[in-house]
């Protein structure tokens, strides 16, 4: 047994003659892994995939921060609750052993990758029907959410214009720091203290999108399932790490060194002898 007084040498020695087992027991630690993996539950998973960017024709070039904040809201968009409610009944209810009542369950079987301009959204699912289904509500609701605020956003910019062809500026009132709007020439369409409301509304409403982005369907999430088994190579691994480890442990205790063999039974002989 192994005991506190063994060397490091002793313990290499040890485990030098013995190394075939503990291959022995990683090889086949991971091909149970594997085994494990392949006969879990089959997952589909579907992918629709979206094209976002920015439209510089129509815009002064951006900064890199402010390009960055413009697209990290239009992920924050695609990934709220509300998109997904939407999605959620564009695909219809769930089948009868596969049914996701809400967005929180929905977001558990979801991803969001971006490359560059193609963002792709991807459903996992227990069939092919179902992930498809659910990729393609998914960026379906995406497209709506970004064209309603894509509308509020021109709004914004229209008033925003109204509001710099009247002359309008904010003036601070007092010693407190309080600020209205005060504008030189008057409008006779839209009174003059409604259109400073009306823009926060509508840049509110934009959901921080921008008018010089760009966005559109490239794939659709129709035909695009297939079979996926992420969890095998991880089985496979914690299974070869598994059986190491236990190997490992058992050659270390259940054993002793030749060496500390053989000079245990040379005291025993030397014992008998007197």
């Amino acid at each position: 047994m192994l005991t506190s007084e063994l060397a490091f040498a002793d313990l290499y020695v040890h485990l030098r003659r013995r190394w075939p087992w503990l291959v022995i027991a990683i090889v086949a630690g991971g091909i149970v892994g594997a085994i494990l993996g392949q006969l879990l539950p089959t997952r589909m998973r579907a992918t629709a995939s979206l094209g976002v960017g920015v439209d510089y024709g129509r815009s002064q070039p951006l900064s890199a921060e402010l390009e960055r904040l413009a697209l990290l809201h239009v992920q924050e968009l695609i990934l709220e609750d509300a998109t997904l409610a939407r999605a959620l009944a564009l695909a219809g209810a769930g089948t009868d052993d596969e049914t996701i009542p809400s967005p929180a369950d929905l977001r558990s079987s979801i991803r969001l990758d971006r490359y560059e301009n193609r963002w792709d959204l991807i459903v996992h699912a227990r069939s092919s029907a179902r992930a498809e289904a659910l990729a393609e509500a998914w960026s379906s609701a995406a497209l709506e959410g970004l064209e309603e605020a894509m509308v509020h956003a021109l709004r914004a910019q229209e008033l925003q214009a109204r509001l710099y062809g009247l002359g309008c500026r904010l003036e601070r009132i007092g010693d407190q720091g309080e600020v209205r709007w005060q504008c030189l020439a008057a409008d006779g369409e839209v009174a003059q203290a409604d259109l400073p409301q009306a823009l926060v509304e509508e840049i509110q409403r934009s959901r921080g999108i921008l008018p010089a982005l760009t966005f559109g369907r490239l794939r659709s999430g129709e035909g695009s399932a297939e079979t996926t088994r992420q969890a095998t190579p991880l089985l496979a691994l914690a299974g070869a790490v598994a059986g190491g480890s236990w190997m490992l442990i058992a050659l270390l205790w259940l054993g002793s060194p030749p060496e500390q063999a053989n000079e245990g039974a040379s005291a025993g002989e030397s014992d008998m002898a007197l």
